[in-house]
Formats: C-alpha cells, sequence, structure tokens
C-alpha cells in the first residue's frame, strides 16, 4: 500500500512539474552571481565575427548568368552587461557581380577572384539592447543612415536566439528543452530583419563526430568545457503569421485565394527564410559559433511560363576568435544615441540624407499570444515622454506620432481601425494634416465637407487655383527634420524600470501620400531606392524630364517600323517611362504632357499623311498611356487637369478613366474626393461616353480600394502604407 502511495505521489508530482513548464522552459539554473550566466556572451572578452552575405538573382532554368552583390566585414562584440553588449563593424568590402556562375547561389565568394571595395560605411559603435534573453533592438547615432542600420539588422539578427522563452508562442505542440533533454521543438514569435513573424524553432544536440565532419559548423570547438554541447538551432519562419510584415505589393486580384507577402503566393511566387545556428556550451549558457541566414523568393515572371526568377540572399556569421578585454567597452554617444528594433526599417525617398527611423523602444518585449497588455500611470508618462520625442520626427508615421493625444479621446484598445468612431476618426486626419503641415507639404486638395450638389464648381474653383498656382510655382522648399532623440536610459543593467506597455503596430510605415504635388514615398521599388536609398531624381546625373524626353523619341521612331517593335523593347520602354512617371512631382510631370499634347484642332487641321504629325500623335499617344500608368497623385492630378481643361475629351478620356481605376497605387480619401468631383463634374457628365464610364469607373474604384476588404488588402500596398481609408468613410455611404 505504501508503494501505491508513493507512485501515486510521484506521478503527481511529474505531472505538476510538467503541467507548470508547459510554456516555459524546464532546465534548472544556477544561481546569479554577475547577470552572465544566461545568454551568449561572457565578461571581460572581445568576440570577433567573420561576416559574409550574398544577394544574387538569375534564371537558372534558363543559364546560370547571375548578378548581384557580395560583401564581408568583421563584427566585434565587447560585451558591457548582461543586457548590453556593444560592438563595431570592421574592414566592410562588397563585390558586385554579373557573370556565368555554374555553381549558382553555393559559389564561394571568397575563392573567386572578384574585386572587392571598401563599403562605405561609418563603422560607429553601436549597443545591443537585451531583455528577457533576447535582443530588443539595439542603439546606434543620430548620424548613421537608414540603409546602413538596414545592413546592420541583418547582421545582428543571426544572434536572436530564444532560449529563455520570451517570445513564446503559446500552443499545445510546443516541446521545450528540459534537464534529460536537450531537444525540442517550439514556436516563437520573435522579431528578425526580415519581419515579426511566427518561427518554428528546432534543438537537437549534434554528435561530435559531425562536427569534425563540419569543421564549418564549429569553428572553434575547443571553447565546450566538460560537460557541455554542441547544439544545433534550425528556425523556419512563417510569413503566414507575422504581427509585422515588410514589403511593397500591388495588383494581386482581390478575387485570389492568397495573401501577398506571405509563404506561397499561389503561383506567382513563393518565399523562405531558415536560420541554422550552431552552438557550444549549456542550454542556457552558450557560445554562438557560427548563424546563417537563407531566405529564397522564386518568382514566375508569367503564369503560362514555368521558368522562375530566383532570388536568393543569405548571411553568415561565423566565430573568428575570442579575446581577453580589460577595457572599458564604449558604446554610442549618450546624447547622439537612437534606438531601433531589429525589423527593416524603410528608407525615405525624399530625405537626401536618409535619416534613421527611430524604432519602438516602449513597446513590450513578450509577443506571446497569450500575454495581455498592461497599462500603468508610468508607462502613461512614458508613451507621453516617447510621443512627444517622436513628433519632430517626420520618419515616423504620423498615426504613431499623435496616438497618446488619440487614446485620451477614445480607448482604442485593440480593434481595428476600421472600427473607430466619425469622431475618432475626425481625429486621425487631422493628424494627418498636421503631420503634413509639418512636413511643410501644403494640402491642395478640396475640403470633404463640400457635397455632390456643388462638385462642379468645387472641381472648377480647384481648377482654376491650381492653374494659378503652375503659373506662379517656384522650386518648393524641402525641409528635414532632425531625428528624434533616444530615451535618457544609461547603459546599466540597473535600469529594469522601463515601460513595455505602449502597444503600436503601426509606427512603421510611411507616410501616406496626401499630397498631390510631390511623389509617394514608396519603399523597395528601384526608382525611388536606388540611389543611395533614396529617389534616382535626386542624383546629379539623372533627369527624369531628359530621360522621359529620349526614351520617347526613341519609341516614336520605332513605332514607325513596326516589324522592328519586339527586337527594340519598346514596351519596355514604355514601362520605364510610367517607372520615371511615379518618381517625379506634379509640375514636373504636367510640362512633360504639355510639352507632347497635341490638340483636337492641331489633330483636324493636319495633313493625316504627314509623317511629322504622325510621330507627333505617337508621341501623344505613348506619354498618355504611361501617365496613365503610373498612377500616384502627381499623375492623376495631371490626368484630371487636363480632363478638366478638355485637353483629354470624349472616347479618349474615358480610355484613360478605364486605365485609371487599375493603375491608381494610393487610393487616399484625398484622392477619392477629388476623383468623385471630377466624375460628377459637369465637363465630364456633358460628354457622352465619358459621362457613363467615368461613374462606373469611379463606382468600380470605390468597392476595389475601401468596401471589399480582400482586394484592398491584396491589391494596393497596405503593408508599407496601412489601410489607406476605412471602408465606413463617409464619402462611400454621402456621395
Amino acid at each position: 500500500m505504501l508503494v501505491k502511495l508513493l507512485f501515486l505521489a510521484l506521478v503527481g508530482i511529474s505531472t505538476a512539474y510538467q503541467y507548470s513548464y508547459q510554456y516555459k522552459f524546464p532546465y534548472g539554473r544556477p544561481d546569479i552571481k554577475n547577470g552572465f550566466e544566461y545568454g551568449a556572451w561572457e565578461p571581460n572578452r572581445q568576440y570577433v565575427y567573420n561576416v559574409t552575405s550574398k544577394t544574387m538573382t538569375a534564371l537558372p532554368d534558363l543559364e546560370d548568368q547571375w548578378t548581384g552583390t557580395f560583401t564581408r566585414a568583421y563584427l566585434v562584440f565587447r560585451p558591457k552587461s548582461s543586457e548590453y553588449v556593444f560592438g563595431y563593424v570592421k574592414q566592410p568590402e562588397y563585390a558586385v557581380f554579373n557573370e556565368y556562375l555554374p555553381q549558382g547561389y553555393s559559389t564561394d565568394p571568397l575563392n573567386n577572384n572578384f574585386k572587392w571595395r571598401p563599403m562605405p560605411m561609418s563603422s560607429k559603435p553601436f549597443a545591443i539592447r537585451y531583455h528577457n534573453g533576447v535582443i530588443k533592438g539595439f542603439y546606434v547615432e543620430k548620424s548613421v543612415p537608414n540603409h546602413e542600420v538596414n545592413i546592420l539588422k541583418a547582421w545582428l539578427s543571426q544572434f536572436q536566439l530564444d532560449t529563455q522563452g520570451a517570445h513564446m508562442y503559446k500552443s499545445k505542440y510546443n516541446q521545450v528543452p528540459g534537464n534529460n533533454s536537450f531537444t525540442g521543438m517550439y514556436e516563437v514569435m520573435e522579431p528578425v530583419v526580415t519581419g515579426k513573424c511566427k518561427t518554428l524553432y528546432d534543438v537537437s544536440v549534434i554528435p561530435p563526430y559531425m562536427v569534425q565532419a563540419n569543421k564549418h559548423w564549429v569553428p572553434l570547438p575547443q571553447l565546450r568545457e566538460e560537460g557541455q554541447y554542441f547544439f544545433q538551432v534550425v528556425k523556419t519562419q512563417d510569413f503566414d503569421h507575422c504581427k509585422q510584415r515588410m514589403g511593397y505589393h500591388f495588383g494581386f486580384s482581390g478575387y485570389s485565394d492568397f495573401r501577398p507577402n506571405t509563404n506561397r503566393m499561389g503561383n506567382v511566387a513563393s518565399k523562405s527564410a531558415v536560420t541554422n545556428l550552431y552552438l557550444t556550451g549549456t542550454w542556457y549558457n552558450y557560445t554562438i559559433q557560427s548563424s546563417t541566414t537563407v531566405n529564397k523568393i522564386a518568382v514566375a515572371p508569367s503564369l503560362v511560363n514555368k521558368n522562375k526568377a530566383f532570388v536568393y540572399a543569405s548571411v553568415n556569421c561565423t566565430l573568428n576568435r575570442v579575446e581577453e578585454y580589460k577595457q572599458t567597452p564604449v558604446g554610442p554617444a549618450e546624447d547622439q544615441k537612437i534606438f531601433v528594433d531589429l525589423v527593416y526599417s524603410y528608407n525615405m525617398p525624399s530625405d537626401k540624407k536618409n535619416i534613421v527611423r527611430p524604432g519602438n523602444e516602449t513597446s513590450s518585449s513578450s509577443s506571446s499570444s497569450s500575454s495581455s497588455e498592461s497599462s500603468s500611470s508610468s508607462s502613461s508618462s512614458s508613451s507621453e515622454s516617447s510621443s512627444s520625442e517622436l513628433r519632430e520626427n517626420p520618419k515616423v508615421s504620423p498615426v504613431y506620432q499623435y496616438k497618446t493625444q488619440l487614446d485620451e479621446v477614445e480607448k482604442r484598445g485593440n480593434r481595428n481601425r476600421r472600427d473607430l468612431n466619425a469622431y475618432k476618426e475626425k481625429k486621425y486626419y487631422e493628424a494627418y494634416k498636421m503631420d503634413q503641415y509639418r512636413l511643410s507639404r501644403k494640402n491642395d486638395t478640396s475640403s470633404d465637407s463640400s457635397s455632390s450638389d456643388d462638385s462642379s464648381s468645387s472641381s472648377s474653383s480647384s481648377s482654376s487655383q491650381e492653374s494659378n498656382e503652375r503659373n506662379n510655382s517656384s522650386s518648393s522648399s524641402s525641409s528635414s527634420s532632425s531625428s528624434s532623440s533616444s530615451s535618457s536610459q544609461s547603459y546599466s543593467s540597473s535600469s529594469s524600470s522601463e515601460s513595455y506597455s505602449l502597444s503600436s503596430e503601426e509606427f512603421y510605415y510611411q507616410p501616406a501620400p496626401e499630397s498631390f504635388k510631390d511623389a509617394p514615398q514608396a519603399p523597395f521599388l528601384p526608382f525611388f531606392t536606388g540611389y543611395k536609398g533614396y529617389n534616382i531624381q535626386y542624383a546629379r546625373n539623372v533627369d527624369g524630364q531628359r530621360s522621359i524626353y529620349k526614351l520617347v523619341q526613341e519609341a516614336v521612331d520605332e513605332l514607325q517600323n513596326l516589324s522592328t517593335l519586339p527586337k527594340s523593347n519598346t514596351l519596355s520602354k514604355f514601362n520605364i517611362v510610367s517607372r520615371i512617371f511615379r518618381t517625379m512631382s506634379y509640375q514636373d510631370i504636367y510640362d512633360v504632357a504639355q510639352k507632347y499634347f497635341v490638340s483636337l484642332q492641331e489633330r483636324k487641321e493636319g495633313n493625316n499623311h504627314s509623317e511629322k504629325l504622325a510621330k507627333r500623335l505617337d508621341a501623344w499617344y505613348f506619354v498618355r498611356d504611361a501617365l496613365a500608368e503610373a498612377g500616384t497623385p502627381p499623375a492623376f492630378k495631371v490626368i484630371k487637369e487636363f480632363i478638366e481643361e478638355k485637353k483629354l475629351r470624349g472616347y479618349e478620356a474615358a480610355g484613360v478613366f478605364s486605365t485609371l481605376v487599375g493603375s491608381i497605387r494610393y487610393p487616399t480619401e484625398s484622392l477619392l474626393h477629388e476623383f468623385f468631383l471630377l466624375a460628377t463634374s459637369d465637363t465630364v457628365q456633358h460628354q457622352e461616353g465619358l459621362n457613363t464610364t467615368a461613374l462606373f469607373a469611379y463606382s468600380y474604384f470605390v468597392n476595389q480600394a475601401h468596401v471589399n476588404n480582400r482586394s484592398a488588402y491584396n491589391y494596393y500596398p497596405v503593408y508599407s502604407f496601412g489601410r489607406f481609408a476605412d471602408a465606413d468613410y463617409k464619402i462611400v455611404a454621402h456621395k
């Protein structure tokens, strides 16, 4: 009987033990002595890592002609405390290539005769910030440009390792490493450079003979002490489940059964990201010997072509040496530092200095789905302080900057933006207007308060005002605010009183393109970030207007002999002209369109057999159609003015209307309002063929951009700018 009772007691203790650690790590831990008993670093040490990366693309199914970039550098780390690790980049270099590589993406850049050049990096010190054993972000100096910070994010993401369950994603299938077994499989929601997404951890212990056979896994095996292990951690990122998904997309049909920027987008594209880490030590105290992340993207150029384009990107960090370091580590200057998280931050194409974008330092470090947000007076004051600092920074979304003021009106909770009431909605758009004023951008759209009855008069007055502005225009001044100052927290482990209650998933968005004068702040697109991270129009050797003139002239000459079109790549020139239009301001676009415009009177009076007139008409049609495909607010404004001035009329204008509906990329409320005024104006309604086309086109546009949630998210770049307007925006119900 006593044996049975003892057996039942052991079973009960075992069950309670397993239950208590269902979502925690059950390994034993030694008493904390200096704070370094957990994690990858030891005090008074200097860690030097070799960093190599490669980004390359090709059509490998056709030919192994690859183009891309190789980089290499040294990463030096000097632990300050268990929460702060200082570091800097040493001897960064890069090599650009475009050649035949029979080994494809397996090509070793170090064993080939590539021409290496110094990489233009400031190499200023940074400070990694740890919280609950994982990297929360890092501090850099304000003078470090945003594109350099993104490079650091890609490199430092290789050291993101959650061994304490800080980002644990609640799941009954989690099997965490324990005292008797260091193998396991569990899910976390952790931030890295590719986004804040669900990540599957697969932990296993590897035998010494495998380490000897693959020496690049563990370059310094002597660091493993007696009773310690070799670990392999495989992290697989799930892009289907993300809290912060970074990317730019446009044009996916709302009727498709897939979402953009996910693991698999139908037969169009697919992507994956897998990280392999090799550790020596114990599960709670280890040394990262090597870490490699491989990101693969496959894109189908056409739905009928099975040969896919392939983009391969990888980053490898391998431990070079560990040295004794007795000096005091030095990080960024206290009065110059600014906090950034690990997730990629968009460049601002209009910012010539490409100032770094601050991260949300006050957000909760724990991303567990079971965790609940808490608020306190201290966190509220911290949020107000953070908001007041960020308000002066033009790189942060206005919705995030004015969040504190809006929360005072009504507690937002966890509702979506489209659930806001009318008063809260009004406050949001007042915040947007304040942001535009702060950036010295004058909003030249009509007020939403005008009714449909006086739409024609509003439209004509708007046209008159814009015409006066065009005649009296001068070069616009661009303002660039300095980055917000970071928190006054010092580099010490005693600063544990931080606030982690502020929750916002919108601070990383680009500012919505409310202005009809300036080009939008589109991320990732080559012409928007092709010159040192910003718009190519700022390059000294690039003149958008002259480039269009040259391409149009070449295309017109080719159109005179239709048999040469395929070889001349005329359609590619059309796409390039449309892309250049997207980077241009309203005034530049208007000047180009006016230069090529051929009036109806000239067409009637001209000789139909005149080669000169034929070329002029071809040039105008080429520019007109490329402009209709541009889809930016400045391009829309030029088309709107041409229709109101009757330069575009009848069936020609109807064709432009039809194209415009599918090409508009940024359906903001101001653009929706101006589109409504145009479609209902007397100028449009009194033209046969144009009146019905305009109304049908506008109705379709409203449904696709705002009413239909699926198309609103699939078709437009909401992961870059957020939802452009709420589905219950009053223009849908009242107009």
